[in-house]
Order: C-alpha cells, then sequence, then structure tokens
C-alpha cells in the first residue's frame, strides 16, 4: 500500500509540473503536429469567413412584355447565399434562410410592381408598341467587412419608376455563432442603454457637423435610426429615410459612427 501511496503522489506531482507521461515525440514528430493544429485551425477559420462561404446568389428576374412584344418592365433582384458545409454550416443554413425568405417575398412585390406599370400606360399597356416609360427595379448586394465573428450584408436599390430614379441602400447584420440577424439592441445586450445615448449624440454630430438641420433634436431616440444599419470593421453607418432627419428635407444619408469605444462590447 505504502508503494501504492507514493506512486499516486509522484504522479500527481507530475501532472502539477506539467509533466507528460506520453511517449516521447521527436522534434520532427512535435513540429508536424503544430502544422497539422495549424492547418485546421486555418481550415475552420475559413470555412467560418463570409467571403470564402459564399457559394452563389438567390436570385429573381422578372419582366413585364405586352402581346406586341415590347418589354415594359424588369424586376432584379440577388441575395448572397453561403455553403452550409463546414465549421458555421448551421449558421449559414439560417442566413439562407433569411435571403431565400426575402426572395419569395419580393416574388409578389414584382406583381404589384407590374400592376402599377399598367396602370401607368393605361388600358392599352398590352398593345402598345414603344416602351416610352422607364420602369425598372434592380436589387444587388455587397458583403461589408464587419469585426471577426459578424456578418454584414448591404443591399442596394435602383428604382426606375415613370422618369424617376431612386437609389438607397439597406443592411443586415448577423451573428455568425448562430446565424441569426441582430436588431441594434441584440447587439449590444445589457450595454445597450449605456450606447445609445453614445450612438445618437454621434448622428447629431455627423448631421451638425455637415449642415443637416433634424428636427426635434433633443427628442431623437437611437431607436428611430437603428432598424437599418451596417456593421463593419470601420464603425456603424446608419442609414436614413427621405424626411426622417427633417420634414423639409426629402434626401437620404449615410451616417458613419467609428467604432471606437464600442469595440469591447462587440468581442464579449
Amino acid at each position: 500500500m505504502k508503494y501504492i501511496r507514493l506512486f499516486a503522489l509522484f504522479l500527481s506531482l507530475c501532472l502539477l509540473a506539467g509533466c507528460s507521461i506520453l511517449p516521447f515525440q521527436t522534434p520532427e514528430e512535435q513540429r508536424a503536429a503544430q502544422e497539422t493544429a495549424e492547418s485546421l485551425r486555418l481550415e475552420a477559420q475559413a470555412q467560418a469567413d463570409p467571403f470564402t462561404a459564399l457559394d452563389g446568389d438567390f436570385s429573381l428576374k422578372r419582366t413585364l412584355t405586352n402581346s406586341s412584344g415590347v418589354v415594359l418592365a424588369t424586376y432584379e433582384a440577388a441575395f448572397p447565399r453561403f455553403s452550409e458545409n463546414g465549421e458555421k454550416a448551421k449558421s449559414f443554413s439560417r442566413i439562407n434562410n433569411y435571403y431565400e425568405s426575402e426572395i419569395t417575398g419580393l416574388i409578389q412585390d414584382a406583381y404589384s410592381f407590374f400592376g402599377e406599370v399598367k396602370k401607368a400606360y393605361g388600358e392599352e399597356w398590352d398593345t402598345v408598341t414603344l416602351a416610352n416609360k422607364a420602369f425598372n427595379i434592380r436589387i444587388n448586394y455587397e458583403l461589408l467587412e464587419a469585426p471577426e465573428g459578424y456578418l454584414c450584408v448591404r443591399c442596394d436599390f435602383r428604382v426606375e419608376e415613370n422618369g424617376q430614379t431612386e437609389t438607397y441602400s439597406q443592411a443586415q447584420v448577423f451573428l455568425l455563432d448562430n446565424g441569426w440577424q441582430l436588431t441594434l439592441e441584440a447587439l449590444f445586450g445589457t450595454q445597450y442603454e449605456s450606447a445609445a445615448p453614445k450612438l445618437m449624440a454621434s448622428i447629431l454630430a455627423w448631421c451638425n457637423n455637415n449642415g443637416i438641420s433634424v428636427t426635434g433634436a433633443e427628442n431623437r431616440t437611437i431607436e428611430e435610426f437603428s432598424g437599418n444599419y451596417a456593421l463593419t470593421t470601420e464603425g456603424f453607418l446608419f442609414y436614413t429615410e427621405p424626411f426622417q432627419l427633417n420634414n423639409k428635407n426629402p434626401n437620404r444619408y449615410s451616417i458613419p459612427v467609428t467604432l471606437s469605444g464600442y469595440r469591447s462590447v462587440l468581442e464579449d
């Protein structure tokens, strides 16, 4: 029994001292093991990289053509589709479901748009021989460089309607750990209450520095701007709607707020 206790004590001391009772590895074997571990780490990192995981598009293309063969309107959209293999397979699958649903919803929007086109041409829309009015909608996307662990997609809209053209952007932010889209409140979690007034102050400061009047600035809250924001390695971009800042200002703006001061929140 004495020898058993002595051996147990010796084993415990070895473990506490970081000793290994595994078979001895040569320097070559150690180097090979390190290279294998690094290779696996890089492979997992690549699988979690949205730019590497991008695997095509979810796309929609509809055309309104009358009986005379004249194209009266087009409706095109494309959203990202990601590979569902690798470390973040479930996350990318959830993100794919989001954009697939977006495409499905736009099908009905395209038919509604074509209905407006027919009204613009009048009862003779099906027999006109010249498309003398521009009616086109095109939606493209771009992956933005987001902080590690996040995915940010900016969607760019171009709408041509009866001689008027409008361009604007919308963005979605996702957490790669689970693939869920993040509201600004979800992004900051328990620190949202302290971050919100700081973000709002930065938005108002940008408007002031750029000579943009904001109606009722003292009563504005970040909730008015959090529905459409992008997250990049440089900071936030808040996209505004016409007349959102001032009821006499029809312009849209992309308002940047530096990420400085918020990085620790994102890393947590």
